[in-house]
């Protein structure tokens, strides 16, 4: 719970730090492979345990999204649109799992720096993710 409450409060920090779409989603995306980095372990209960910690990991990702979601109607708001937040919640799981899938990728090619790897998913996620929170 410490570990789940620590991710959100950089990722929530990161954004706030940052100004307009691109920038807050490279901050954001940047600090979650930071903590993925700085906590190995834990990340790989995370993502690769199937054991008693699951319900745990399942926790944590719920409180990611829950997190995401608010980012992207606040994001969505800022940009004059009207806030769906089931259209949020959708869109902040398929960004939180891509970014997870990319640092399962990551843990078997760790010479990839983690800029690289917010570059690949804010190249990849942004595009759409511009176009249906305008809508």
């Amino acid at each position: 719970e410490r570990m789940s409450a620590t991710l959100a409060e950089r990722v929530t920090a990161a954004v706030a730090s940052a100004s307009g779409p691109r920038a807050q989603m490279e901050a954001a995306t940047l600090a979650f492979f930071r903590f993925v980095a700085e906590q190995p372990r834990l990340w790989e209960v995370l993502a690769f345990d199937t054991g008693p910690f699951s319900s745990d990991a399942a926790a944590i990702r719920r409180n990611q999204n829950l997190v995401v979601t608010g980012l992207l109607v606040a994001a969505a708001q800022r940009g004059g649109a009207a806030a769906d937040p089931r259209r949020a919640s959708a869109l902040a799981s398929a960004v939180n799992g891509a970014v997870e899938a990319l640092a399962r990728w990551w843990h078997d090619h760790e010479d990839v720096a983690p800029e690289e790897l917010t570059s690949l998913a804010v190249r990849l996620l942004l595009p759409g993710l511009e176009e249906l929170l305008a809508a």
